[in-house]
């Protein structure tokens, strides 16, 4: 995986499945902050790999980093090989996507490979180095994700792309980032509020995840700067207090930090930095609306579900997410929250106003839990290894 486990739900739940179903896994994880020892026990072994590291985000010592990692994939699969005999090699992704391909193409009796797409490939690649890189990328995504012999996509857009490039004959599965039963808080709002020093009589909003500079944040920041100019002539412009709740941290943490102080915001929004992924869902437990606005980088944005969407859902918490997306699609379908058709802040004041005084009640209905999708996910795994016996 091209990320630190400590970190990626998705991977842990995988990983915690596989081991209640009697596999032993090794798993191999690009620690990108170098923060983190391996473990080991007689039924698996996490191995982080500490590559090229920097102070400050590039995107070069990204791509030569994850070609690395890839390398680093292949050779470690090697050794694990020469000591088992066959492997069932999982591809998060494509950054893991050549290492795996290696061992495939030197030993194909021997390995068997689950490529597990969590994003539109050639699109990622286009928006972070151009067309032309994205080009390059999805032909050769393309030529070779028909050598690997079961692909799982997190949505059904990326299950359309796989299937497209893969041909028919190819088994293709949709497993969704729905969270474990296990993670999803017991308690009830106000006890949610009451455990995290909240307010109970104050309007919620609440963005979870990485500060990433593609998240509508900072527009988020001059939002509340103009509410807060106009609450100096409308003091009723809230049938409640507002209060902004951002969890995480990322490349625009030290930039929001900056832009509350300066602006003197503190009265409606507070940073809570990175904490636990149990303490987030009780904070997604605790608020009336889940903030997942992304700015529009290209394909990959519109058709990306994110993470925090399903947790938000299963914590009775609606979303605001962007219209002419996949999630706005998801979202009118199960009448999960609302749409915004633009990130133009006064449009988005005017929204935010708009839901707060229209706020009902949300009637959670909504099981969107990996346990549900665990039995596809083994079987996947069972199928692939009944074939080596």
């Amino acid at each position: 995986m091209a990320s630190p486990f400590a970190i990626d739900p998705r991977v842990k739940q995988e990983f915690g499945s596989l081991l209640k179903k009697g596999f032993y896994v090794k798993l191999l994880s690009w620690d990108r902050d170098g923060n983190n020892s391996d473990e080991r026990t007689d039924n698996y072994h996490i191995k982080y790999v500490k590559l090229l590291r920097s102070k400050t985000f590039s995107k070069i010592l990204f791509l030569l980093s994850a070609l690395l990692f890839q390398f680093v994939a292949f050779f470690e699969g090697l050794k694990l090989l020469q000591q088992v005999g066959k492997l069932l090699v999982h591809a998060n992704d494509f950054n893991t996507f050549l290492g795996a391909l290696l061992l495939k193409f030197f030993f194909p009796r021997k390995i068997k490979v689950i490529y597990d797409s969590h994003e539109l490939t050639p699109a990622v690649y286009s928006e972070w180095y151009g067309p032309v890189v994205g080009s390059i990328i999805g032909k050769f995504e393309k030529k070779i994700v028909k050598r690997f012999d079961a692909l799982i996509g997190v949505s059904p857009p990326i299950v359309s792309h796989l299937k497209a490039i893969a041909g028919r004959e190819k088994n293709v599965y949709l497993i969704w980032n729905y969270p474990s039963q296990v993670v999803i808080p017991s308690l009830t709002k106000p006890q949610a509020r009451q455990a995290l020093g909240l307010p109970q009589d104050a309007f919620l909003l609440t963005y979870v995840g990485t500060l990433r500079t593609d998240v509508a944040l900072l527009e988020l920041i001059d939002v509340l700067s103009a509410l807060k100019q106009q609450l100096r002539h409308e003091p009723t412009l809230f049938s409640k207090k507002f209060k902004v709740i951002i969890v995480g941290d990322g490349p625009l943490y030290d930039e929001l930090v900056h832009r509350i102080s300066e602006w003197k915001l503190e009265e409606f929004i507070t940073i809570v930095g990175r904490v636990p992924r149990k303490t987030s869902l009780i904070y997604l437990r605790a608020s009336d609306l889940s903030y997942i606005l992304f700015k529009i980088k290209g394909m990959n944005t519109k058709i990306g579900m994110p993470w925090k969407l399903f947790e938000s859902l299963v914590c009775g918490t609606k979303v605001l997410v962007l219209e002419k997306t996949y999630a706005a699609t998801f979202v009118k379908n199960h009448t999960a929250g609302y749409t915004i058709k633009t990130l133009d802040p006064p449009f988005l004041a005017k929204k935010l106003i708009s839901i707060m005084q229209s706020q009902t009640e949300f009637n959670n209905s909504f099981d969107f839990l990996w346990e549900q999708q665990e039995t596809l996910f083994i079987k996947i795994y069972s199928e692939l290894y009944q074939k080596f016996f």
